[in-house]
Order: C-alpha cells, then sequence, then structure tokens
C-alpha cells in the first residue's frame, strides 16, 4: 500500500451484537474493494464479540482491532504495521477458527 488512504466510519452495534461499520476508503482502495474491505472487518469485530466467551482476552482482541482500523485511517497505513497487527490478532484469536479465519480474510483483502 503505497500513497494516502482516507477511510472514514462508523462502527455500531444493534441489540443483538452485530457489528455494523459503515464509510468509504479512497486513493488506494475503491467501490468493491473498499466495500469488501468495511464489511470484512464488520465481520471480524462480529465475530469477536459472539465469541468473547471462547477468547481468553476479548477486550484485548477488541483493542487490537481498534488500532488496525485507526491505521487504516491514517492516511498512509504501512504494510508491515497492518501485518503485525494482523499476526498479533490471530495470536491473541488463539483456537477460536471462526475469529482466525476473520484476520485472514482482512489479511488477505489487504494484500489484494
Amino acid at each position: 500500500m503505497s500513497g494516502g488512504n482516507e477511510f472514514h466510519d462508523k462502527v455500531r452495534f444493534d441489540k443483538s451484537r452485530k457489528a455494523t461499520i459503515t464509510g468509504t476508503i479512497t486513493n488506494n482502495f475503491a467501490g468493491a474493494q473498499a466495500d469488501q474491505l468495511l464489511q470484512l472487518i464488520a465481520d471480524l469485530r462480529q465475530k469477536i464479540t459472539e465469541h468473547d466467551r471462547e477468547l481468553d482476552d476479548p477486550e484485548k482482541l477488541q483493542a487490537l482491532a481498534g488500532k488496525l482500523q485507526q491505521h487504516l485511517q491514517s492516511g498512509e497505513p504501512k504494510p508491515k504495521r497492518l501485518r503485525k497487527l494482523l499476526t498479533r490478532m490471530a495470536t491473541a484469536a488463539g483456537n477460536v477458527t471462526a475469529i482466525s479465519a476473520a484476520v485472514s480474510a482482512v489479511r488477505d483483502a489487504i494484500s489484494a
């Protein structure tokens, strides 16, 4: 990822604890790719919420997801930093396959 990105979003949780992220990503991400990344991040956050009882430290994982999102919003996200955050998230997910798969999906979308 080179050049600047702008990522503007809002995360909301409904009564069933489903996460929804709305917003736009411009510059390096556009159209369907931006929409896909937004949905993947929403799915990841939802999976963390759904599986919080299976996690050793769900708050840590939510904090890492927040850092990932902030870094994407920074204007010039650095691929090394994104990979490091995603690796930390995969480690924090432990054996929770649904979260590991969601982290991998975000990683794949960012790398595409």
